[in-house]
């Protein structure tokens, strides 16, 4: 009987590895499917995603920067602000958003390109910031996660001093 048990239990292993491998199989090979191995290729491109979710890295940031077509948005406070930033960049500090927000909205239409940024990787200013405009309706908001830290130690362009009207 045990003889009996064990090819039952060998045969059911069989075919559940079977039906995984044939799944795999099959969701790799749809039209449309990425597969399980493929990175997706790294964008800016907006899409239907919260804005936390659209981050871009240090290379794609500067090549926003250099288009000069993106607005740079600071989140963290003036004083930091003023001791270096993105040149260009405006000082939207996210602790001062009620005061700021109705003057932004006024003078930026929605489907301008921002990308917002913080300190560095450890801030969520710049993500909380992001996700903020993306609700009011801002339809290229970008989250730079590296922050001001990484552009600075890069020796990007940068610029100090408070924002000029």
């Amino acid at each position: 009987m045990t003889t009996i048990l064990k090819q039952t239990f060998f045969e059911a292993v069989i075919l559940v590895l079977v039906s995984v491998v044939l799944c795999l199989l099959v969701t790799m090979l749809r039209p449309g499917s990425p597969g399980f191995w493929h990175r997706a290729p790294e964008t800016d491109q907006p899409s239907e995603q919260p804005a936390a979710s659209r981050v871009i890295t240090l290379a794609l940031a500067l090549q926003r920067f250099d288009d000069g077509k993106t607005l740079f948005a600071d989140a963290r406070s003036p004083e930091d602000y003023a001791a270096g930033h993105v040149p260009g960049a405006l000082s939207l500090p996210l602790y001062q958003f009620d005061e700021w927000i109705a003057e932004f909205l006024a003078a930026n239409d929605p489907e301008t390109p921002i990308v917002t940024y913080c300190g560095g990787a450890n801030c969520d200013l710049a993500r909380e910031l992001a996700e903020r405009l993306a609700t009011l309706g801002f339809e290229t908001v970008f989250y730079f996660e590296e922050g001001w830290g990484p552009w600075q130690a890069q020796g990007l362009p940068g610029a100090t001093g408070p924002e000029q009207p």
